[in-house]
């Protein structure tokens, strides 16, 4: 899976990280099933906040798109 964020959009980085994920879904590159690195590897992974990245998932759990699972 391969994200790409610009600081320098005019949208924001919650934003591009949730239409990332969207289209990631909608080409099959992200199955039913498939797991979603966790908040805070994301967020180390893009050098982001680990609130932008759980902004992001949350609005794709509202949207329906995914299922967040909190740690057991």
């Amino acid at each position: 899976m391969r994200i790409e964020l610009n600081p320098n959009s005019d949208l924001q980085l919650y934003k591009q990280l949730s239409n990332q994920l969207i289209e990631l879904i909608a080409n099959g590159k992200l199955k039913n099933g498939d797991t979603l690195p966790s908040v805070r590897a994301l967020a180390a992974d893009l050098g982001i906040n680990i609130n932008t990245v759980s902004k992001s998932y949350h609005e794709l759990e509202e949207k329906k798109l995914i299922e967040l699972k909190p740690k057991a």
